[in-house]
């Protein structure tokens, strides 16, 4: 898992207000302005961006990443966002935010068929495979931005 998370936020104090967690769950916890963010990313292995359409627009992002670098953009539109285009041409992986949405979707199917959000349904993956084929998504590539 993690040892250390970046917060990088338009008031970073409101991530510190994240530090009895990140102490609970023994992570160091690192808080950020938006506009000093750059090297922060240079140096994560995933970033998740939560910010809406393309507010991230005025984040300075890398160049060029490594290509394990992974973004997920938990924006699922318009699609895509301008820092999910940014990403894949630095050379990063984009997961977008659709498939975060898919998959909440399914849980919610599991909590209403079986009463358990985490129970495995008959034939899970067809079903997984057809809710992201409803949106678009390939199912024989998950976790990619195209």
């Amino acid at each position: 898992g993690a040892h250390e998370v970046v917060v990088a936020a338009r008031r970073p104090e409101q991530g510190r207000e994240l530090a009895p967690l990140a102490a609970e769950l023994g992570v160091a916890l690192r808080t950020a302005h938006l506009d000093d963010a750059a090297g922060a990313l240079r140096e994560a292995d995933t970033v998740v961006s939560t910010l809406p359409g393309d507010a991230a627009a005025a984040v300075p992002l890398p160049t060029a990443l490594p290509e394990a670098t992974v973004l997920l953009d938990v924006t699922y539109a318009p699609w895509p966002t301008g820092i999910a285009s940014a990403w894949e041409r630095a050379g990063g992986r984009v997961v977008p935010g659709i498939d975060m949405l898919v998959h909440q979707a399914l849980g919610q199917v599991r909590l209403f068929v079986a009463g358990d959000a985490e129970r495995p349904l008959p034939d899970a993956e067809r079903v997984l495979a057809a809710m992201l084929a409803s949106v678009g998504r390939d199912p024989r590539r998950p976790w990619t931005g195209a």
